[in-house]
């Protein structure tokens, strides 16, 4: 049934295809590949998956490189390219030394800083760079490797640029034998990631299957599976969405009277009801175009996060000034860019622009900050402690790691966060309790033997994780120590939790590992008086999570250490 819907939808949205973008480039599945469908992941050899702990890297985390196609000619603008080469090496496919010393000129005559390119010599067959270069893990969060997976395009020189990838950066594969495209597929660096449901339509695999696949590879424990609301013919999730932080999305919004207004509310919507890892909603941000691609192209969505700066594709639209505003509003700290596509082979479309001819290579000396943000605390009697685990995957000494911490937008004061022990990657810190209702905004740097930096949010003080210390005027007995306590804490993960109330109520009891995934939830109702709870988080295994307990007038938050 599958195939069928395939064929039709194909067909009745071949000649839009034909308008929409020249022969030149053709993003979609030809006719004639689509005769050859049947060799897509034909011979394709999956490896066991990675041994550890595996994190799938997000597109914001710090990049070494970014990866981009000569083919005839350059299909990102040379003011995109000089800009990126001021930060970070281009890697740069191309056939051989002829096309090397065509391109060498091209940039060098368009102020790009050529001791920062790096010619990859191979063939592709297009330049969607996004959509058929591996993706990037940390393995124990101590190295960088890639995962490869069958193209979704009968086209095998793109097919194979995963292979050459890791020969050139000395990087381990793997091989995740799941049907996939960079451009329909985002991560948020701490376990969950997002396709469209045209990765369901592609596989044969039951969802179930593809799922696990996923968590096995690339460690996505939960995986945004959706609709695609803006009803085209390619179905990729960075035509109309993008993550652009563990706890922000970005969704394209059309005026009402488009037909697919709904569709994208609901979208939205989803976002904005679903907790992010870090264990609270998404902030969700719109960008608005037009309700006709026939009139406007507003590929506002497929722009680029590269280290410090974001690129946002342009076309001319009156639209164009306002996403640039919405870009700078939800990602304080980023220098924006607007990027025009006039001197290249093929212009923006809705369904090929910046972010599908651009992709970053992962920093494979990176420093990864792993941080559960405190969230809002209700009478809070004591120090706030603010813990983090610091790896360098250049296996250099951590050298310094510091919280910075601001009450009621005072000037930021520091705080040498401290190892647990000597060869811990786990430091804290305590922020001092403060007397009266507070916002308290803090980030971390940490520094390796090397000086090489990064902070927690990585863009730190511009955009810092927030918190409020609230204070409400509770009955008496109902404090920390009177009403409410866990023991035994540590535990094997069996523990009890004990109540004693003075009116009954509904408790909402939720636990969150220390990458913000909630593991449990549970609503009970009790009585006034003493009662006892049991919980078992023994399968999660060892660590350190958060329990909330939610009630009328209550919020308490409590450590749970599991041995």
């Amino acid at each position: 049934m599958k195939k069928i819907l395939f064929v039709l939808v194909f067909l009745s949205l071949f000649i839009k295809l034909i308008a929409q973008e020249p022969l030149l480039a053709p993003h979609y599945m030809t006719a004639e590949e689509y005769a050859r469908r049947s060799e897509i992941g034909k011979g394709f050899q999956e490896t066991p998956p990675p041994t550890g702990e595996v994190r799938n890297i997000a597109e914001w985390e710090p990049a070494e490189a970014v990866l981009i196609a000569y083919k005839n000619g350059f299909y990102v603008p040379y003011n995109l390219i000089a800009e990126m080469s001021k930060d970070c090496k281009v890697i740069i496919t191309l056939s051989g030394i002829t096309e090397e010393n065509t391109a060498r000129n091209l940039l060098t005559n368009n102020n790009v800083n050529i001791d920062n390119c790096i010619f990859l010599y191979t063939t592709v067959d297009f330049w969607w760079t996004r959509d058929y270069s591996p993706w990037y893990i940390a393995v124990d969060n101590k190295e960088v490797a890639l995962i490869d997976f069958p193209y979704n395009r009968p086209r095998p020189n793109d097919d194979a640029i995963p292979s050459k990838m890791a020969t050139l950066l000395d990087l381990d594969m793997y091989a995740m034998n799941v049907i996939q495209t960079g451009g329909n597929y985002m991560c948020d660096g701490y376990g969950i990631g997002a396709s469209t449901d045209l990765v369901t339509e592609e596989e044969t695999q039951t969802e179930a299957q593809i799922l696990e696949k996923m968590k096995q590879y690339l460690g996505i424990n939960q995986y945004f599976i959706m609709m695609d609301p803006m009803d085209d013919y390619i179905k990729h999730i960075d035509c109309w969405g993008k993550f652009i932080d563990v706890d922000k999305v970005i969704i394209t919004k059309v005026p009402q009277d488009d037909y697919r207004y709904a569709d994208y509310e609901a979208t939205a919507a989803f976002f904005a009801e679903t907790n992010c890892s870090w264990g609270y909603p998404y902030k969700v941000y719109r960008v608005n175009v037009a309700n006709s691609y026939a009139n406007d192209v507003n590929p506002y969505t497929n722009s680029l996060i590269l280290n410090n700066k974001v690129f946002v594709p342009q076309t001319g639209s009156s639209f164009d000034a306002d996403a640039l505003e919405v870009y700078k509003q939800a990602m304080p700290g980023y220098e924006v860019y607007g990027i025009m596509n006039t001197n290249t082979l093929n212009e923006w479309y809705n369904t090929d622009a910046l972010h599908c001819r651009t992709y970053g290579v992962s920093d494979r000396k990176m420093i990864f900050i792993k941080h559960l943000p405190v969230q809002d605390i209700t009478n809070s009697q004591t120090d706030f402690k603010i813990e983090a685990e610091v790896y360098s995957f250049e296996q250099l000494s951590i050298k310094e790691v510091t919280l910075f911490y601001s009450v009621n937008g005072a000037e930021y004061q520091s705080i040498n966060m401290q190892a647990a022990s000597v060869k811990s990657n786990i430091y804290s810190a305590e922020i001092p309790n403060q007397p009266t209702d507070a916002e308290i905004k803090y980030y971390i740097k940490a520094t390796d033997s090397n000086d090489k930096t990064v902070t927690n949010p990585l863009i730190g003080e511009a955009d810092p994780h927030v918190f409020n210390d609230k204070i409400v005027n509770y009955i008496a007995s109902e404090n920390l120590e009177s009403f409410f306590n866990i023991y035994p804490n540590p535990s094997s993960g069996n523990f009890f939790i004990w109540f004693d109330l003075s009116f009954s109520q509904n408790i909402i009891i939720e636990i969150f590992n220390i990458a913000g995934q909630n593991i449990l939830t549970e609503e009970i109702y009790l009585t006034k008086d003493e009662h006892l709870k049991n919980i078992d988080i023994s399968k999660y295994g060892k660590g350190v999570y958060l329990l909330k307990a939610h009630g009328k007038n209550l919020s308490i938050t409590k450590k749970i250490f599991v041995n």
